[in-house]
């Protein structure tokens, strides 16, 4: 039984490799993105936006470059919880998000690094590290996040958000 498994194994590994038809070709040019100099300027514009409302508690300007305050907007620290759950998490949080930086009395600083940008005409992925501080202090955060973008009326939105995030003790 082993003999046969073995060969049949090795048949369908030659026919990969025989067979790249399998693999079905790409068309010349399906790959090529649409990237233009004006969106990445304008992209990179709402990053700062983003950051510069953080820091400074402007709610209204955040608000702003969401696609509305219905977007998943989750961070994955908050998985442990949904672990023992047969639901899958509610990635919705940004209620949370917004009344923890912009309702509470406590006041951020926010910086990105890192920021990868891909787009494809109204469509674009954007990739960066990130530290929050509480201001004032060394204390607060730190991680990775990712955004889905899309535009809408000659507007880039954030349509998503997904963050890592890790109190900075943990990383001196």
């Amino acid at each position: 039984m082993s003999a046969k498994l073995t060969m049949l194994s090795m048949i369908a590994m030659l026919s990969l490799i025989l067979c790249p038809a399998i693999a079905h070709e790409i068309p010349p040019g399906a790959t090529k993105h649409a990237v233009s100099a004006e969106d990445q300027q304008a992209i990179k514009q709402l990053l700062a936006t983003y950051t510069h409302a953080v820091s400074t508690g402007d709610e209204a300007a955040f608000s702003g470059i969401l696609l509305n305050e219905k977007i998943p907007f989750f961070s994955t620290d908050g998985l442990a919880q949904w672990s023992a759950s047969p639901q899958p998490p509610d990635t919705s949080q940004y209620q949370g998000f917004r009344d923890a930086v912009f309702r509470s009395h406590q006041h951020f600083t926010q910086r990105f690094y890192n920021v990868n940008i891909e787009q494809d005409g109204e469509l674009a992925s954007v990739s960066l590290d990130f530290v929050t501080l509480l201001a004032g202090t060394q204390r607060g955060s730190y991680g990775w996040k990712t955004l889905q973008l899309i535009k809408v009326a000659g507007t880039w939105k954030i349509a998503s958000e997904f963050y890592s995030a890790y109190s900075l003790h943990h990383a001196m």
